[in-house]
């Protein structure tokens, strides 16, 4: 048995890496994704799977304004207020695959990019925790890349 599942594993790979290098074809053949994916992954933190989420599940992110790009996402913090009684904040709805792949980029843009490492510690400091300063994170990844999209500039650190 754990031969087969082997077997059907390393077809999955195959299969992976198949869809991956037909990903990166269509983007280096078409000028406007070649564009939206090299600034993109300019920013630390963001490597192509998250940028070629990005492109195929919102397409062209400088159409939008900011507001309405985190809360498409699903990284807008609501309040739970009702009456006197103060609720929590909290994020729902929008394009969950793209949000999992913020949510990823923002733990390695926390690691590795001073700016992203600063904001999350900072937020950690005020108490908050450390899976809500990363989505806190995941809204600053995104607006950053937006601001750089609208801008047609990459990221100089």
């Amino acid at each position: 048995i754990l031969d087969s599942i082997e077997r059907i594993i390393a077809v999955l790979q195959k299969e992976i890496e198949r869809i991956d290098r037909a990903i990166e074809k269509l983007v280096k053949e078409r000028q406007p994704l070649r564009d939206q994916d090299t600034i993109y992954q300019s920013v630390c933190g963001i490597g192509a799977i998250t940028s070629w989420t990005i492109l195929a599940y919102l397409g062209d992110i400088s159409r939008f304004k900011r507001n309405q790009l985190v809360a498409l996402v699903g990284v807008a913090p609501f309040n739970k207020d009702t009456g006197k009684k103060i609720g929590k904040r909290t994020i729902q709805g929008g394009r969950a695959k793209v949000r999992r792949c913020l949510f990823m980029a923002a733990r390695t843009a926390a690691a590795h990019n001073p700016v992203i490492r600063a904001y999350v510690q900072r937020l950690c400091q005020r108490g908050k925790p450390y899976k809500c300063a990363l989505v806190a994170a995941m809204r600053k990844l995104l607006i950053h890349i937006h601001s750089l999209s609208k801008n047609q500039t990459e990221c100089l650190a």
